[in-house]
């Protein structure tokens, strides 16, 4: 943030990490121990690490499933992409997802002017 806003206070920076914090309900910070990776990107590691460490059910992400594991039946999670859990949201919550979208439209509708 300070990169791409050099003038933002140290204060309007740290309201911002306490509103992405506040939205964030586990965080793994250092996972230990010792994770089977057989993924095709090593960059993506960390992320198969910490989504074993902290239990997740899901993966979010548009990258492909071969990046974190050879083996996606046998994994705890599943890897998802973005449309899809789009969907997931939308067929649970239907009312609320259309708001969601309605606000991320009016959001970057007025940014872009």
């Amino acid at each position: 943030m300070r990169k791409k806003h050099p003038e933002w206070s140290g204060s309007a920076i740290e309201r911002r990490f306490q509103m992405i914090e506040a939205l964030i309900d586990d965080t793994v910070v250092a996972p230990d121990g010792d994770y089977d990776f057989s993924g095709t990107d090593s960059g993506d590691f960390h992320v198969h690490a910490a989504a074993v460490a902290g239990n997740v059910h899901y993966i979010l992400t548009d990258n492909r499933p071969v990046h974190f594991t050879s083996r996606p039946d046998e994994e705890q999670y599943e890897i998802i992409k973005s449309d899809d859990f789009f969907n997931l949201v939308a067929d649970s919550n239907q009312p609320g997802f259309i708001d969601a979208v309605a606000g991320q439209f009016e959001y970057y509708s007025q940014r872009a002017s």
